[in-house]
């Protein structure tokens, strides 16, 4: 928790909102867990959001204070090549750190509200007060019908889903595949059908979530894990595939196949940046001549591209970030017509203060983390202070509301109908991170990966003995080195990496890769089959162990690594890291 400085007007084209609402993204998850580089401490994030005009620049012409606004989580200028085109998330003046995108992905991106120094260094929108450039381009009134919960997913999940449906080309008579049914997956999905789809099919894994999609967008679903989902699209579109598939999962893309322990391996070490699993699947069950519509967010490189099937099937593949200006003020008209609904997305309600722990219910969703004893739903109800902190809604997503303090939302939940965090009497409060920790660490599969990972360690350190190593004296002081490295590393701290990074299981990790290498690096000659056998057998246990340790540590790491400001009119002490 921590207090930031009030934003302020820097230029004569910006305005100062302050937050009526707002959202957490998929993406945000990304900064948490360290996948996005150029993160800064004290760096704001956030970007999502809905608010209202406190005070306005000179030559802003088209707000005035007291209007209510949903902003478009990517900034443009209005005024460059890019968004005189309306490709606004490529804007050529919004990005206040030019050369990083270049060396990154051959160009500069636009910038984008508190999401990393590579997208300009933007303050994010989790605090009480935010400063908006180039409000004319990027600010866009709510009509009074339409309430704030719907309003809110205009600032960038509805634009993004609907983005990914019309650039991909969807026509009437397609059949279109999505991969993912988070907010995006279902907007895509929705746009798809009024965009013409004779049939529109969603994948994910997540029983809530294709529930939801099933009821709310009108899909057809499948579960992943449950079918071949290659075959099942080729069976259900007569053994051609899908016209058009969009995937909307990301760089964090899961899957049930030996292939996703592969992908996250790299990503957990740092040898890729992505993991393209739903990519990967998209292409290969895309039809022949199909097109494939790449929604998702990705940092960088990736292992396993499947460029021949690319080729060899003559598919079109598209990507981008979100052009919100291009689709927004569409998308306000369409949701006042009744004809996009994105109320069901939401589904809990959270102090800005508990961001913590809101991201960790966005992320790792404990379906038993709250028990909720009034069967009423779309209730409201009064905060401490007697004023509206909140409101429950329905299963789904989520969006933050708020007066007194800025109340923070958490968007992408799929759990089962849960409301606030500490503000609502009948919500039995989620155990504490720290419980959560020691809980983890004192289950008997923690303490036995800890107690394997310790005896692994002793046993390297003691091979030269045990294993009878000949004259490789170079290795076996290596080997005594790394085993104990290895042993300080992983024990005891088993427990304690849920609240670290992973920097401690990823060197555990090295020193396991090590000790396989090892006789061929220090050794040179690798005659003595047993000192290469037993490094091999011994390397491999202890990469495997670190790996486990890495996983769980990603599982459960509670700390966010930036800032969710609180900034003035906080009646409580400062925000929220």
């Amino acid at each position: 928790m921590e207090q930031v400085p009030d934003p302020v007007l820097r230029n004569e084209q910006d305005v100062i909102v302050r937050l009526i609402a707002g959202t957490t993204c998929g993406s945000d998850l990304h900064l948490i867990g360290g996948y996005i580089p150029f993160m800064r401490s004290g760096d704001v994030i956030g970007h999502e959001f809905l608010g209202e005009v406190v005070e306005v620049g000179a030559a802003v012409r088209r707000h005035k204070v007291g209007d209510r606004v949903v902003v478009c989580s990517f900034v443009g200028c209005g005024r460059c090549w890019y968004c005189a085109h309306d490709l606004w998330s490529l804007c050529d003046n919004t990005n206040t750190n030019p050369g990083i995108g270049q060396a990154l992905f051959g160009a500069d991106t636009g910038g984008i509200f508190g999401y990393s120094h590579a997208m300009g260094g933007l303050r994010g929108s989790h605090a009480e007060y935010v400063r908006v450039p180039f409000a004319d381009y990027g600010a866009f009134p709510v009509p009074e019908g339409i309430d704030d919960t719907s309003a809110l997913f205009v600032s960038d999940s509805l634009p993004t889903g609907w983005m990914g449906a019309d650039l991909a080309g969807v026509k009437p008579g397609d059949v279109v595949a999505v991969w993912g049914c988070g907010a995006v997956g279902q907007m895509a999905a929705r746009a798809a059908i009024l965009l013409g789809a004779e049939r529109v099919i969603s994948i994910d894994r997540i029983p809530e979530r294709l529930e939801m999609t099933e009821r709310h967008i009108g899909s057809e679903v499948i579960d992943y894990t449950a079918t071949d989902v290659g075959a099942e699209l080729r069976e259900r579109t007569g053994g051609r595939g899908p016209d058009v598939c969009i995937e909307a999962v990301g760089m964090e893309a899961h899957s049930d196949s030996p292939v996703h322990l592969y992908d996250q391996a790299k990503q957990q070490l740092r040898l890729q940046t992505d993991r393209p699993t739903a990519v990967r699947q998209a292409i290969h069950a895309c039809r022949k001549g199909g097109t494939v519509f790449i929604l998702g967010v990705f940092a960088g490189a990736v292992d396993k591209f499947p460029l021949g099937a690319v080729i060899n099937k003559g598919l079109t593949v598209r990507g981008a970030q979100m052009h919100g200006q291009r689709y927004i003020p569409m998308l306000l008209d369409r949701m006042a017509a009744g004809e996009l609904s994105t109320s069901h997305l939401a589904t809990h309600s959270v102090p800005l203060d508990e961001a913590p722990r809101a991201y960790d219910l966005f992320k790792h969703k404990p379906t038993a983390a709250y028990v909720r004893s009034s069967g009423r739903a779309a209730e409201r109800w009064q905060g401490p202070a007697g004023e509206r902190d909140g409101s429950f809604v329905r299963p789904g997503y989520s969006f933050l509301s708020g007066h007194r303090s800025a109340t923070w939302e958490v968007t992408g939940m799929t759990t089962s109908p849960r409301s606030s965090m500490e503000t609502h009497p009948d919500i039995v409060e989620m155990r504490s991170r720290h419980e959560m920790a020691e809980r983890a660490a004192t289950t008997p599969r923690a303490q036995a990966v800890e107690t394997l990972a310790f005896l692994t360690g002793i046993y390297l350190a003691a091979s030269p003995w045990i294993a009878g190593f000949d004259n490789l004296s170079r290795l076996a002081v290596t080997n005594v080195i790394v085993g104990i490295a290895y042993a300080l590393l992983m024990s005891g701290g088993f427990g304690r990496a849920y609240e670290r990074t992973h920097s401690m299981a990823w060197a555990a990790c090295a020193l396991g890769v090590w000790t396989i290498v090892a006789p061929w690096v220090i050794a040179g000659d690798v005659s003595t089959t047993r000192s290469v056998v037993n490094n091999i057998i011994v390397g491999a246990i202890a990469l495997l162990l670190a790996l486990a340790a890495s996983a769980a540590a990603a599982r459960a790491d509670r700390s966010p690594r930036s800032t969710v400001g609180g900034n003035r009119g906080m009646s409580g002490p400062g925000g929220a890291t």
